[in-house]
């Protein structure tokens, strides 16, 4: 049975493998805000955006878009850019 039917959309969302990120993700989030416990995020597991394209595509689905979400902490808002932290495919 598939997951999702003819002409359906699938939306992956994960932690881009950069120095922005780990400073953001793990250092800023775990060890400098203390907005999450220690070691909640594995830097090895982060996935860059052309990574989860190619497995997506190699599993048959078709990637229409990709974009970047971005969190700031003091204003509390998120917003699409065009790659960066975190990535939406």
């Amino acid at each position: 049975m598939p997951l999702f039917g003819q002409g359906g959309y699938v939306f992956f969302s994960t932690l881009n493998r950069t120095a922005k990120s780990y400073a953001f993700a793990i250092l800023g989030a775990e060890y400098v805000l203390k907005l999450l416990p220690r070691g909640t995020h594995n830097y090895a597991k982060f996935i860059r955006p052309s990574e989860m394209a190619a497995w997506s595509r190699n599993s048959g689905l078709e990637v229409r878009e990709q974009t970047g979400l971005t969190y700031n902490p003091l204003t509390r808002h998120y917003r699409l850019v065009s790659h960066d932290v975190r990535s939406i495919t």
